[in-house]
């Protein structure tokens, strides 16, 4: 018998579990015994979320990958809202700046007029 567990992410997440040259998804692989494929979303085949599809001979190897790449998705998630929240807060921050230029200016052109 052959267990089986689909884990669906978003977006290139899924690249993670793979790892350079394969490395990462062929370890993993090697440890939990399972086979291990990431699929792409395809929505005519009913598929509208890319997944990982992990398959083992018995349901502990299964749980064990299936934490493992959850846990892999899940740091992948968390870095990108953190990459996303920095470039958020250096954006603010470049407008605080701007808007400091056009208050500058705007008070110089001020002092012209006078």
């Amino acid at each position: 018998m052959t267990y089986t567990f689909m884990v669906p992410f978003a977006n290139n997440h899924g690249a993670i579990v793979i790892g350079k040259g394969g490395a990462t998804i062929s370890q993993l692989q090697i440890e939990t015994g399972c086979f291990i494929q990431v699929k792409r979303k395809d929505p005519t085949n009913g598929r509208p979320m890319p997944f990982v599809l992990i398959q083992g001979p018995n349901e502990k190897a299964v749980n064990q990958a299936t934490i493992q790449v959850q846990a892999m998705i899940m740091k992948s998630m968390m870095k990108k809202e953190i990459d996303q929240a920095s470039e958020i807060n250096d954006l603010g921050q470049q407008n605080q700046f701007l808007e400091l230029k056009v208050a500058d200016r705007d008070s110089e052109l001020n002092d012209l007029k006078q």
